[in-house]
């Protein structure tokens, strides 16, 4: 059978392809942007000196990412791989409603509790400074949850980089892949199994509620209906969180230790003070009691597993190499153009998928063209010698001829003389003097061309149609040949030459009716071709 071996092949093939297009590095950024995790690291002990409980809402901003839309599949079983798996650390939970979709922030588990935004988009605009476009939004997610549990005590890991940021949002699975806060045991685990996380990996994970806030909603009906639950906690806690009204009034996860990542989470777990309901599921004559009493009494054992665990999470089916988009910091770029009513109001970085990007590619090209036309001109008000009269406008050569014409009228000086004194230098500079300024125009820095017309007349035609130049037509196509080699030789050479002066001596026999030559050089000026007037 050796078509099913091939099949097996082909499948093997395309599960080694997989794990190599989505392999992330740790150096991942090493030589594009080797300040990006210094820099979100200041930027994320910061925001939690400022404020400890936004270590918290980094940390479940992360976790909120990766678990929406990460399937595992098992397809590639050997390798513990899934090929076809949907993205999930990809950053999707920062992007707002578009025409095409809804976002996630307004799901049932986000809307009106997710935060940490601002933090984001600081460390965006930062690592944007540094390096545009390389850095994801979802490895900042990802750094910067690492980051804000070991500025409040905890462990440190390393983190695996090179995500790439989704293009859209699944409002539908952000409400059914997060475990509610009314989780059972059986259903927690059946939503951390779904991702491929064993009830161990369950536990270290929740035990990021060491740190952080509860709003009232969220715990209200524990603490007034659930019967596992220290009375005098709920007591307490009654007070500020009503049966009615006040849902979002705030309690902390970890009433021992709210700000301080430790195991004091599970020991409240084993005194029957877990805030959530699904807290205390873990600990409540279920399958995963003896777990909890091991990171009580063993908080080195915790963090290792709370470390690895994040690792874990952070590789769920990550966008890589082509896939995605880098979103671009737009914000800083925004400030350098006039308000438009598209970006009004507009701060978020990282929150804009696809089409704002695009936009923004559009803008950032118009802004180009802007900025090198306003350059053009700079350089064009700094040239002293301005352009020859075949770049400008017709009426300006007009404008110029005429000057050229009367001055040579009233000129005192020998015109014959190339000098910054002849009425061509005075009329278009002293930069130019002793050139010709408009090759085929017609205007030069002396009387070389007064009595010249470069475009033959009228042409004589015989009886058979042919046309044949009279002797005067060729006698004045002649002059016209030396005149334009004379003036191409003061071009050239300023003067003369001496062996060549010879030539141009005055001869009787070489001369024109002058009265029939025109006498001024706008007289000459069709002689270039040109059909515009």
């Amino acid at each position: 059978m050796i078509l099913p071996n091939i099949k097996v092949r082909f499948f093997l093939l395309f599960c080694l392809i997989g794990i190599v297009s989505a392999q992330l590095s740790s150096t991942f950024y090493g030589k594009t942007c080797p300040n990006a995790l210094s820099t979100i690291k200041s930027e994320v002990v910061s925001a939690v000196n400022n404020e400890r409980r936004m270590g918290a809402s980094l940390l479940r901003l992360h976790f909120h990412d990766c678990f929406v839309q990460a399937s595992q599949l098992s397809l590639c079983p050997f390798f513990h791989y899934d090929l076809f798996s949907l993205s999930g650390c990809d950053a999707s939970v920062l992007l707002d409603d578009t025409s095409s979709f809804k976002g996630e922030k307004t799901a049932g588990p986000n809307a009106g509790s997710i935060r940490g935004f601002n933090v984001i988009d600081t460390i965006k605009s930062k690592v944007e400074s540094l390096c545009p476009g390389v850095v994801s939004c979802a490895d900042i997610l990802a750094v910067a949850a690492r980051d804000s549990v070991v500025a409040l005590g905890g462990p440190t890991w390393t983190v695996q980089l090179g995500r790439r940021d989704s293009t859209t949002a699944s409002l539908s699975s952000a409400n059914s892949d997060l475990p509610a806060p009314t989780s059972s045991l059986s259903a927690l685990i059946s939503s951390f199994s779904n991702k491929g996380f064993s009830s161990k990996e369950l536990v270290a994970l929740s035990g990021s509620h060491t740190i952080g806030q509860a709003q009232c909603s969220s715990f209200r009906t524990r603490i007034y209906n659930d019967t596992n639950i220290d009375s005098s906690f709920a007591k307490s806690l009654q007070g500020n969180c009503p049966s009615t009204g006040g849902g979002s009034t705030l309690a902390p996860l970890d009433t021992t230790s709210p700000n301080t990542f430790d195991n004091a989470y599970f020991k409240n777990l084993q005194s029957k003070k877990g805030l959530l309901h699904s807290d205390q599921e873990l600990f409540n004559g279920g399958s995963t009691d003896s777990q909890v009493n091991s990171y009580s009494s063993n908080p080195a054992s915790f963090k290792t597993d709370f470390a690895n665990a994040m690792i874990k999470m952070g590789n769920l089916s990550p966008l890589t190499g082509s896939s995605g988009q880098i979103r671009t910091n737009y914000f800083s770029f925004l400030l350098s153009l006039p308000k438009t009513p598209l970006f009004k109001g507009t701060s978020s970085l990282c929150s804009k998928g696809i089409q704002r990007d695009e936009e923004i590619r559009r803008i950032q090209k118009e802004n180009k063209a802007r900025t090198y036309s306003v350059k053009n001109k700079e350089i064009r008000s700094k040239q002293v010698i301005p352009h020859t009269g075949g770049s400008k406008a017709n009426p300006r050569r007009r404008n110029e001829l005429e000057q050229i014409e009367v001055g040579l009228t009233q000129s005192i000086v020998d015109e014959s003389e190339v000098s910054p004194l002849d009425v061509v230098g005075r009329v278009l500079g002293l930069e130019h003097s002793g050139r010709v300024r408009c090759m085929g125009l017609g205007v030069v820095p002396s009387n070389t061309f007064k009595n010249t017309r470069l475009r033959a007349s009228s042409l004589s035609s015989s009886s058979s149609g042919v046309a044949f130049p009279s002797s005067n037509q060729w006698q004045e196509k002649y002059n016209n040949l030396e005149s334009a080699f004379k003036a191409y030789m003061i071009m050239k050479e300023g003067r003369i030459p001496e062996e060549l002066a010879s030539y141009f001596t005055p001869d009787q026999t070489h001369s024109n009716d002058v009265s029939s030559v025109p006498n001024t050089p706008l007289d000459a000026r069709g002689s270039s071709g040109a059909s515009n007037p």
